[in-house]
């Protein structure tokens, strides 16, 4: 995704989230600082550049934010905040080995993807929180099933955006209900 697509979707999810001050700056902060530190891509091979950014590569970091013990400081909602724009960027093409983007189709697939973005940010109105049943008590699990789902099924940037807002609406209705958050995120085991 691009910079400005995390941007506005980190400010939807910020406003949804109920958090305001010096936590809103820092989810905020979260979203976008993954793009402007050129040390999150840490790999200087062409093959390999864009990997700081998927799946695969931030699992462990994604994981341990998951498990943090929850203080509501503003380190928590930056990691918060970083976490899902490493979340949105696994479930973008162009950020999994697996379809084989070189730096010049990344960008031009980010390009159609942020205008894809653009027009249903005009809707967003339509988008909601996914609130569950069931809390999660095992996100990782679940983000693990739903990473796999994606890699075998996604095909455009159509499918990129659906993703996107299943996951993040999903975590952001957590995030929401503080409770069921706390619930959601407490993993026993190594996952």
């Amino acid at each position: 995704m691009e910079t400005k697509d995390h941007y506005f979707l980190a400010k939807y999810m910020v406003d949804h989230i109920e958090i305001n001050g010096i936590k809103k700056l820092a989810f905020l902060l979260g979203n976008l600082v993954p793009d402007v530190n050129p040390l999150t891509y840490l790999s200087l091979s062409e093959k390999k550049w864009f990997q700081g950014h998927s799946y695969h590569y931030r699992k462990k970091f994604l994981f341990k934010t998951i498990r943090a013990k929850r203080n509501n400081t503003f380190y928590e909602w930056y990691s918060i905040g970083k976490m899902m724009h490493y979340l949105t960027d696994s479930f973008t093409r162009p950020h999994n080995d697996r379809f084989g983007y070189k730096s010049k189709k990344h960008t031009e697939y980010e390009s159609s993807l942020h205008q894809y973005f653009k027009n249903k940010m005009q809707n967003r109105e339509s988008w909601f929180l996914r609130e569950r049943e069931k809390p999660l008590k095992r996100l990782d699990l679940w983000l693990d099933k739903i990473h796999r789902e994606y890699l075998e099924r996604a095909v455009s940037v159509q499918d990129d955006f659906n993703y996107i807002l299943s996951v993040t609406m999903t975590i952001c209705a957590g995030l929401r209900k503080r409770t069921d958050y706390k619930q959601m995120i407490l993993v026993n085991g190594n996952g």
